[in-house]
């Protein structure tokens, strides 16, 4: 009789498991895909002017060691507002265009800029890099060290 009353709670208890490693597993997908950059980049602070036909480009800009962007030249030499916490890496959504970046790298090292077209629906990069900076510098600069 003890054996016929285990069989119908070891089928519950194994359908429970089942249960609950799927419900795991699709709560870390949804969780990983919200969190990824697979995420819409129009949080980065520059609003999309596009339409809705056309679809945006992804522009990512990065700068070694750092770089901070202080201007952003759209189309037409049209100024676009920075984000305010334009740090590099960034990436931006932006409608097709030529766009030009001015940087500020760290202290002592001389401004630069680049030059992307950005065409729609694609992903260019602006990378640049200034002057190499030592370890122990880098962290004085950030103020990890006194």
């Amino acid at each position: 009789m003890t054996s016929r009353m285990k069989r119908p709670l070891l089928w519950r208890t194994r359908l429970t498991a089942a249960f609950a490693v799927l419900a795991t597993l699709a709560f870390l997908s949804w969780t990983f895909l919200r969190l990824s950059g697979l995420r819409n980049p129009r949080g980065a602070g520059i609003p999309s002017s596009r339409s809705s036909s056309t679809p945006p480009g992804i522009l990512i800009i990065d700068a070694a060691p750092w770089g901070e962007i202080r201007q952003i030249l759209g189309p037409a030499g049209l100024p676009r507002t920075p984000p305010s916490d334009a740090v590099t890496p960034l990436v931006l959504e932006l409608p097709a265009g030529r766009y030009r970046i001015d940087l500020a790298g760290p202290p002592g090292s001389a401004p630069q800029s680049c030059e992307v077209e950005l065409a729609s629906a694609l992903t260019e990069r602006c990378r640049l890099s200034f002057a190499a900076l030592e370890a122990i510098d880098y962290f004085r600069e950030s103020g990890w060290w006194h």
